[in-house]
């Protein structure tokens, strides 16, 4: 018994100095001196935003034209551009390397959802009657890239009023484009998967919270529509066959990071405060192991 004594009191010594050193920390933190955030790390780099979308394809197709008393398939293909769009993001970011106080380079990863209204397909075809065709494309999509970040969302601090980032990278798509003024009570839906290359821009502010405007501009060549003859061929403005092939797309999303609230304040006033170096000085001077 006498022998396991200086056992139980090693153990009892050592529990009760992380005790102390755990309540030193505490009551440094009570005077002002650390400021930790509340939340998880994680959550400080989410965002969300509402998007306006616009976007431009390239049809080709066999329109069937009422000329001299017959019906006849003439070709036809030209640009066409979306008549508005509206959608939701959602993302979050992760650091790849530290490049200043605040500058860092980041992989970035967005969800998008958002509706693309197409109207007036093939505009100026038929010179006897205006062509009034349009249609619908849902797009999901996953922005995947590398940006470089200045500012409050680089280093997730309030002091810094002012944020900016750039980058590019890849967007995988899934497209489903639904025609409208088909003749039909239920016309079917054209799904393709895509992929194009993209670059972003943003610019924000932290007010409360940070917000940021974001444009992201998507181009390359991708299926809408392929070999679609929804429409009846006894309308004098049928289509025989029809592709409709996205070319672009422009994203202008106002977004917002609603947990930064929790960023640290960590400006000149305090710097020296927060500092690691500091916490061990205070843990010297008052005699904390």
């Amino acid at each position: 018994m006498i022998n396991r004594l200086p056992v139980f009191l090693l153990l009892f010594i050592l529990a009760f100095s992380a005790s102390f050193r755990s309540f030193a920390k505490e009551d440094y933190i009570k005077q002002g001196y650390v400021k930790q955030s509340r939340l998880p790390y994680s959550l400080h780099k989410f965002q969300l935003g509402i998007s306006s979308f616009a976007a431009s394809s390239y049809y080709k197709g066999d329109f069937v034209s009422y000329i001299d008393g017959n019906y006849k398939s003439v070709y036809y293909d030209g640009p066409s551009t979306s008549k508005g769009g509206l959608g939701v993001t959602i993302g979050t970011h992760s650091r790849l390397l530290r490049m200043g106080k605040a500058t860092v380079l980041t992989w970035d990863l967005d969800f998008m959802y958002g509706w693309t209204y197409w109207k007036g397909i093939g505009q100026g075809f038929y010179r006897e009657r205006e062509w009034n065709n349009g249609a619908v494309t849902t797009q999901m999509a996953l922005p995947t890239g590398i940006s470089l970040r200045f500012g409050s969302d680089a280093a997730r601090e309030k002091n810094q009023r002012f944020c900016m980032n750039f980058g590019g990278g890849f967007m995988p798509m899934y497209n489903k484009t639904r025609l409208e003024d088909t003749g039909k009570k239920n016309p079917n839906v054209q799904k393709f998967f895509g992929l194009t290359p993209y670059v972003r821009f943003e610019v924000g502010i932290f007010a409360g919270i940070c917000w940021k405007l974001r444009v992201n501009y998507n181009f390359g060549d991708f299926k809408l529509i392929d070999n679609n003859d929804n429409w009846h061929k006894d309308n004098p403005f049928g289509v025989d066959n029809f592709n409709l092939r996205g070319k672009t797309g422009l994203n202008v999303s106002l977004i917002m990071m609603p947990f930064s609230y929790d960023w640290p304040d960590n400006g000149w006033w305090n710097n020296s405060r927060t500092s690691t170096k500091m916490w061990k000085g205070w843990k010297a001077r008052n005699k904390v192991d």
